[in-house]
């Protein structure tokens, strides 16, 4: 089950155990704290994942398929498509937002970036950010070498961090200043 993100830590470590149950019992998780992440990537290799969400009283679950693909550079990665939305309220997927593919890699930093989510629709949004950022701690776990539930890292990024798109400017006055 996915989902689970910004919850306690005890949901998103049953998460990670889905996670790599998924993989085909290649990887196990032990009942011990220690973690192993680990994916052994196959070209075509197809897995499936349902998400369930709660937002503010809707109630959804959406399917991800996640396919393993190679790049021109022999690097792998995971394209993820989003279908078989069911929710409390009367909506339906786009044919822009099933055509839409979502790319990840365990094994580089280079497929971890937020995608145009102007082609998608909004309600899409939270499972695309959340589906990132179990990939980007996936990641961010396996560079910095933890194992250990509880752990914690200091990762300087080096630049300030934004979600401005380029194109809008929002300025807030917070308070006049007289000279």
């Amino acid at each position: 089950m996915l989902g689970c993100f910004g919850e306690s830590s005890g949901e998103c470590d049953r998460l990670s155990a889905s996670w790599l149950s998924a993989q085909e019992g290649r990887t196990r998780v032990a009942s011990t704290p220690i973690i192993a992440l680990h994916r052994e990537y196959r070209v075509g290799e197809v897995l499936h994942y349902e998400m369930k969400g709660s937002n503010h009283g809707w109630e959804y679950q959406i399917e991800a398929t996640d396919v393993t693909r190679k790049d021109a550079t022999d690097g792998f990665y995971e394209e993820i498509g989003w279908s078989n939305l069911r929710s409390n309220a009367p909506m339906t997927l786009s044919p822009t937002s099933l055509a839409f593919r979502q790319t990840f890699s365990t094994e580089s930093g280079k497929y971890l970036a937020v995608p145009d989510l102007s082609k998608v629709q909004p309600f899409l949004i939270g499972p695309i950010t959340d589906m990132l950022k179990f990939y980007s701690d996936i990641w961010i776990a396996k560079e910095k070498k933890l194992t250990q539930v509880g752990q914690h890292v200091y990762f300087e990024h080096g630049k300030p961090n934004s979600w401005a798109d380029g194109q809008h400017v929002v300025l807030v006055r917070t308070r006049s200043i007289s000279t």
